[in-house]
């Protein structure tokens, strides 16, 4: 039930990260017009939240998702924010998904460092479910090899999936550091890669 309502809340977020739309109904023509907006630095959320006094984890979730749902990005942040403060990885895994999802939005420094903070949370909570592997990622994009390497041994145990997709040559400078530093896995996946 947690990952089907994490798939949910994940394709609400994708679908804002598109660009949210605005849609006009005129009186004079029955098909409503839709224009894109978008999202500018100082439109995104602050960061900033209350305690929302959801209650349980879950319940901050699933609040978190109808508000997504309707647009209200912001509002659901906070309820995400209170999921992660409660324990649940998933709420602090979408608010790193909030900042960085899309190509164009990991050149962005700002939103790196955010989705960072994050995805440092999310990790540090559950590190064997995947949560690390995007803040390993963005920590490459930014060349802190030493910085990513304890939370890349933490979820990399072995040559699973999300190891795998470390063996590509795009990585290969990190596994070259990692394989030197000692991380059994980072050697391992050095070798799949030759």
């Amino acid at each position: 039930m947690q990952n089907m309502c994490l798939l949910l809340v994940s394709l609400v977020i994708w679908q804002s990260a598109k660009g949210s739309e605005v849609t006009n109904s005129n009186a004079t023509n029955k098909k409503p017009t839709t224009t894109k907006v978008k999202t500018t630095r100082n439109k995104l959320w602050s960061g900033n939240y209350t305690d929302v006094n959801c209650g349980s984890a879950k319940e901050c979730v699933v609040t978190a998702y109808h508000l997504a749902k309707q647009g209200k990005l912001f509002k659901a942040n906070e309820y995400r924010a209170n999921a992660c403060d409660k324990g649940f990885a998933g709420g602090c895994h979408l608010i790193g998904m909030y900042y960085i999802f899309g190509k164009k939005n990991l050149k962005d420094k700002y939103r790196r460092k955010e989705a960072t903070k994050w995805y440092k949370r999310a990790c540090t909570m559950t590190p064997k479910q995947g949560y690390c592997f995007t803040l390993v990622d963005i920590l490459i994009y930014e060349t802190k090899f030493k910085e990513a390497l304890p939370y890349f041994n933490s979820f990399c145990t072995g040559v699973g999936y999300n190891c795998r997709i470390f063996a590509t040559s795009k990585y290969s400078k990190f596994l070259n550091y990692g394989c030197k530093s000692g991380s059994t896995a980072a050697c391992n996946l050095k070798a799949l890669s030759n």
